[in-house]
């Protein structure tokens, strides 16, 4: 395959993702809730997000491959570093909000804990979330939600966080 060729099916792909992931952001259900809290957090800040999978206990193929963060405190430290950086080369610190969406409680503590004295504000969607090294409400073979409306909200409380990492 030439590589125009290659180009123009990349191009066409990306278009057809777009009209896709649009069209389903305009009928998602709640879609009105993650644009109030868009409205509500995200507004004229800086915004940085994180999708943290720590691995909240998980078994299986997610502790199998090893993509569990091993030491959550050095992790921690770590990001908050980052993020200071990120925010000290914007110049914005008075401006930026952290956005955590994450599977694990304690996470959104933590940060909130490391970053708060710093005045970046830490938000996340309020959502059910299992207990602490409890695994994943749905997707974990043994530990899916047999109840469809549970399903369901852990589905859309996903797709928001999704929705509201993509403003960041």
């Amino acid at each position: 395959i030439r590589d125009d060729s290659c180009r123009q099916c990349n191009v066409q792909k990306a278009a057809a993702d777009v009209g896709f992931y649009s069209d389903l952001r305009n009928r998602f259900r709640i879609r009105d809730a993650v644009d109030r809290f868009h409205r509500d957090h995200f507004r004229g800040k800086f915004v940085i997000g994180i999708h943290i999978r720590a691995g909240n206990g998980e078994t299986g193929d997610f502790s199998e491959r090893g993509r569990g963060i091993a030491d959550v405190s050095q992790w921690q430290d770590n990001i908050v570093q980052r993020i200071m950086e990120i925010v000290d080369q914007q110049h914005v610190a008075t401006d930026t909000v952290l956005f955590v969406a994450t599977d694990t409680p304690s996470m959104v503590d933590h940060l909130r804990d490391k970053l708060e004295s710093d005045n970046i504000p830490v938000v996340h969607w309020e959502q059910p979330r299992p207990t602490e090294g409890s695994g994943v409400l749905f997707g974990e073979q043994g530990k899916v939600a047999r109840k469809g409306e549970q399903c369901l909200a852990g589905w859309e409380n996903t797709f928001a966080d999704m929705m509201l990492l993509s403003f960041a």
